[in-house]
């Protein structure tokens, strides 16, 4: 009881202290539980996406006792009353991640990688899970406390918009445990909240292009959403398919690994939406020049 209380302590302190310029965190109550799931990023390795899963845990106090006596953890956690937790600090890697299907991010303008190293996204990655069962919806509160807590993350490190990442989607592996069922659209309009305030791409039904052009090169648009594919490496093996498969997942909340045409129309969408917001960006540069 010591040891923990003596943790927590420093926990909250450190945490008070790194987050001293944020507006957002320094406002709201946070509950603290300190994890030993957690471990120290690589040297020089750069935070670059947010990674957003759903815990179908009935409370508070039972994602806590997995993140404190199981093997995972995460950074934050969201309660459906919108009570922020947090349980490792943002300078550590939190375990929910490991091996994943996305690049490495390399620069603010989106631009990613494809190199075939070995990627654990904990090493860059921000982890927020969510109080959410199957069948339910989030709350108001909850959807408007993870956005603010995207929005805190993304101002303070700088992340580019291309930083959002589903859980089901970015996993190589499946998990295991509370998180074997965490796909990834269970509720769509956390997605399209974020989306509307720069975080991530996302298109609804209606705003999907009817047609797509013959050229469109379906593996080049993966690319450019930040999928990795890299066939020719035996060691890794990320071959088109995977990168489908996680499009899917990501985006249709479908686990397939074909893509269908309803995709292939939702993939062009996504890029021109990409490209749209790159184009604007550099012109709002070029204004300032």
């Amino acid at each position: 009881a010591d040891f923990q209380f003596s943790l927590k302590k420093l926990h909250q302190e450190t945490f008070n202290v790194q987050m001293q310029n944020s507006t957002f965190l320094n406002g709201v109550d946070i509950e603290h539980f300190p994890t030993v799931n957690q471990g120290e990023r690589r040297a020089n390795s750069q935070i670059t996406h947010i990674m957003i899963g759903y815990s179908p845990a009935d409370n508070v106090n039972s994602s806590m006792d997995a993140f404190t006596n199981g093997t995972i953890s995460a950074h934050y956690f969201v309660s459906r009353t919108g009570k922020i937790c947090s349980t490792v600090l943002e300078n550590n890697q939190a375990w929910f991640a490991g091996r994943s299907q996305f690049a490495q991010y390399q620069s603010e303008n989106g631009e990613y990688s494809n190199s075939s190293q070995n990627i654990s996204m904990n090493n860059h990655t921000i982890g927020i899970w969510l109080s959410l069962h199957e069948t339910e919806s989030l709350t108001s509160q909850q959807r408007e406390t993870t956005v603010q807590l995207c929005q805190d993350i993304v101002d303070r490190l700088k992340l580019g918009r291309n930083c959002l990442v589903a859980y089901g989607a970015a996993r190589e592996r499946a998990a295991s445990g509370m998180f074997k069922d965490a796909l990834v659209i269970r509720d769509s309009s956390l997605w399209r909240g974020l989306s509307e305030f720069g975080i991530g791409f996302w298109l609804d039904q209606e705003d999907v292009p009817a047609e797509v052009p013959a050229e469109f090169d379906s593996s080049i648009g993966l690319k450019e959403l930040g999928f990795r594919i890299n066939p020719s490496d035996t060691s890794t093996g990320y071959p088109l398919e995977r990168a489908i498969q996680a499009f899917n997942k990501q985006f249709l909340g479908q686990d397939s690994q074909v893509l269908s045409e309803d995709g292939k129309r939702l993939l062009y969408g996504l890029v021109q939406q990409k490209q749209a917001f790159q184009a604007q960006t550099r012109s709002t540069a070029v204004e300032y020049i």
